[in-house]
């Protein structure tokens, strides 16, 4: 007997996403703290750090800490800040976030 996608828990699915997505961002700032505080800045800027340019010739160029789990693909469609973390967390939990940065 198959398990057909039709029989998936769909909260469930959200409850398993959210804790995976928590537990990834997590992980990620515990390497980064364990990384400074041993001094390893070169590791965090090689590893964490991705530049934003102001693509508009006014705004501010800086860096962010990208917090994807598809680093691999080096595509900035998959690029993630704490603002996409926040905001994926807020639909997977059914929590609004109020306010808008962008």
């Amino acid at each position: 007997m198959s398990i057909s996608i039709l029989d998936t828990n769909v909260e469930k699915l959200k409850k398993d996403q959210l804790e995976a997505l928590k537990e990834h961002f997590c992980k990620t700032l515990d390497d980064i703290k364990k990384l400074f505080l041993n001094g390893e800045y070169q590791k965090i800027f090689n590893k964490y750090l991705e530049y934003s340019a102001a693509g508009d010739g006014w705004g501010n160029e800086n860096y962010f800490i990208n917090f994807s789990w598809h680093k691999e693909l080096d595509d900035a469609d998959y690029d993630m800040d704490i603002y996409d973390i926040l905001e994926l967390a807020s639909k997977l939990s059914d929590k609004k976030l109020e306010g808008s940065l962008k």
